[in-house]
């Protein structure tokens, strides 16, 4: 399993764990460990991990659009200029459009000023 594979396979199953622990009050540290486990077994974390990286192959234009603005601006911020030009600074961008994050001054997907 590669790493970027195992991390977000971990985060997954840590996802999972919040969930069940949410879910099941009256359960101990030790039955959600094993809820947990059972559902890594069933639904297999690493294959999760797999389809949503495989996802982010096709990007949407939300996250082309951002991947631009800040390779090409340094910023998200219309209008403004930055230094936050690196391809890591880009791949963040794209990812938060991804998310629907908040783009500090931006727009929502409704088209909302944020």
């Amino acid at each position: 399993m590669s790493g970027m594979v195992e991390k977000v396979a971990r985060a997954l199953r840590d996802a999972d764990a919040v969930w069940a622990a949410r879910a099941y009050p009256e359960k101990s540290a030790e039955d959600i460990q094993r809820i947990v486990a059972e559902a890594a077994t069933e639904m297999g974390y690493e294959s999760m991990a797999r389809a949503a990286i495989e996802a982010l192959m096709e990007p949407g234009a939300e996250m082309l659009a951002a991947f631009w603005r800040q390779k090409n601006c340094g910023t998200q911020e219309p209008g403004e200029t930055g230094d936050a030009r690196s391809d890591y600074d880009a791949w963040r961008a794209a990812l938060t459009a991804a998310l629907a994050l908040p783009i500090p001054g931006g727009e929502n997907t409704e088209g909302e000023k944020r």
